[in-house]
This record gives structure tokens, sequence and C-alpha cells, in this order.
């Protein structure tokens, strides 16, 4: 029986690609943890915060609220500004729909919703200026790692190609094991 048909190896190969694959999902959805990663600035507010080049999400979030079955809206009136701290030559960071990646999450802090992307060209410091959301609890916006990708349809195929390599991993084991107690 040659290292290909072994039922050792094919053990172990798929016990590592499921941990492999259950970990990098869970670190792409567990965006409410990742959420202020960058930092936050309470509504209304100013803050300086230090931005990574690439994309960056923005969410919005209010402490202390728990809608139950409806869905957290974004004030009309809430207003972001984003200006690189130093000024000079650049001009601010266009927030632009997140399209697919608008996911809502509840935690024992309150209800957020991811309200924007951001295309930072330099990573730096960026003085964030927030206004708005009048009538809402305890507003605030935050920044943090993007998840965006995973609605595009490059996003997408990579879903469904770590899906098939899955079925496909799982098929294998399977047959190498079958073939291994059919020896016996």
């Amino acid at each position: 029986m040659g290292l290909a048909r072994s039922p050792r190896v094919a053990k172990v190969v798929a016990v590592v690609f499921v941990v492999w694959i259950a970990w990098w999902l869970t670190s792409l959805l567990r965006h409410d943890e990742q959420r202020d990663r960058f930092g936050t600035v309470r509504v209304p507010g100013t803050a300086l915060l230090e931005l990574p080049e690439g994309e960056v999400a923005v969410s919005y979030f209010e402490r202390g609220v728990d809608l139950g079955e409806r869905t957290l809206d974004v004030p009309a009136d809430l207003r972001v500004v984003v200006l690189p701290a130093g000024g000079a030559g650049r001009g601010g960071l266009v927030l632009r729909d997140p399209g697919l990646a608008t996911e809502e999450w509840v935690n024992s802090e309150g209800t957020g919703r991811r309200m924007a992307e951001a295309d930072v060209p330099d990573g730096g410091r960026y003085r964030v200026a927030v206004s708005g959301a009048h009538g809402r609890k305890n507003p605030e916006v935050s920044f943090g790692p993007s998840t965006a990708f995973l609605s595009t349809p490059a996003g997408i195929g990579l879903l469904v190609g770590i899906a098939l390599i899955v079925i496909a991993a799982v098929a294998w084991t399977v047959a190498v094991l079958r073939d291994a107690t059919s020896d016996r």
C-alpha cells in the first residue's frame, strides 16, 4: 500500500484540512469582534486613527441597543469625513456602498451594521469627523478589516472552489479508509 493510499495519511490530511477551513471561515465571519480594530469614533466626534493601506470596513454601532427582530438602519443624516492627518496633497477617503457585505450583528454591547468600505491609498494617520445620528442611542462609527471580497464574484468563486476541494478531500479520505478496511 503506497503513501497516497495510506489510511493514516488520509486521516491526518482530513483533520488538518478541516481544522484549517474552520479557522479560516471563523476568522472571516467574526467581523463583530474585529469591527473596531483600527478605532472607533463616537457620534458626534473626531479622532485620529491609524488606518492600514487597502480595504477598510466602516461600521455603524449603537451601544446598549438590541432591536430584537428589527434591523438597524444607518441614519440618513450620518456624515463621516476621513482626511489624512498631514493633509498635504491627499484628498479625503471616499466611502462606498459595501454591496452584499452589509451584515448586521448583535452582541452584549449593542447592535451594529457594516455601512461602507473605504480604500485607503496610503497607510497612516487619518482624522475622522463624524456627525448626525440625531435621536440615536450611543452611536459610534468604527473601522476594521474588510471582508467585502467574499461578496464579489471572485470571492464567491473562491468559496465554491474551497467547498469543492473539501468534498474531494472527504471523498478521497472515505475511499482510502474503505480500501483499508476491505484489505483486512
